[in-house]
Parts: C-alpha cells; structure tokens; sequence
C-alpha cells in the first residue's frame, strides 16, 4: 500500500495520541474529517496500522535500556528467548550492531535492577 506524507502525518499524530478526534486530526492535516477517516479506515484495511493500542509505565518502577552481547555459538533467537522469559524484559528485539538484544527492563529498585542485570549475564551465550 502506498502512503502519502500526509498518511505519514496522520500516522505521526496517531502514535502521540492514537485517541485523538477525527475532527481534530482533519485540522491538523488540513483535511475533512470525512476524508481523515477514510484515510485511516485505508490504513487499517492495508495493514500499515495492525492496532491501536496504549503504553503504560509502572509507578514507582526504575527503568533501563538494556543493550546485549552475544556469543555466537549461541542462536541469539534462543536468548532472546530466554530474555522474554523475565517477568519485567519488555519490548525485547534483535538488533544488528556491535549489540545482538535490545531491551526495556522495568524493576522495582536500583538494587532489583542490578540483580536482574546479573541473571541476565548468566544467561548461556550472553556476553
């Protein structure tokens, strides 16, 4: 499916505010609000957007970044594997770089965090 810049624009101002008002969307694009809906009901049916969806961050929770070397002997698919298993890993990914696994992990304290840090050292193929 093709998608225009103002598609493009429409998505941008979607993913700050996926809830935002057709009517709303339309002045910002400079569009109808007929047109604006038509434009992502398109979307949807083309498969650019899969879903609508919110993101929500623990209260009170310490988060880190957390960048992954793996040795490989190891199929990083296998770690990352293990890596989901981690009841607070989110948004695990392959990466390609001087890092293999990407990833968001959420813990209650510094302490919880750095203990989580070295389960992950122990997992087999993570350097």
């Amino acid at each position: 499916m093709k998608v225009d810049h103002i598609d493009e624009r429409i998505l941008r101002l979607l993913k700050e505010n996926a809830r935002m008002p057709y009517v709303k969307l339309a002045k910002k694009v400079g569009l109808s609000e007929g047109a604006v809906r038509r434009r992502i009901e398109k979307l949807i049916r083309g498969g650019v957007v899969e879903k609508f969806t919110i993101v929500t961050r623990r209260v009170g929770y310490v988060s880190a970044f957390v960048l992954v070397r793996t040795d490989p002997a190891v199929p990083t698919s296998e770690i990352v594997r293990e890596i989901r298993k981690l009841e607070n890993a989110r948004d695990v990914c392959e990466v390609a770089g001087p890092y293999e696994v990407a990833f968001i992990l959420e813990e209650s304290s510094i302490d919880a965090l750095n203990n989580a840090i070295e389960s992950i050292r122990a997992i087999r193929g993570v350097i």
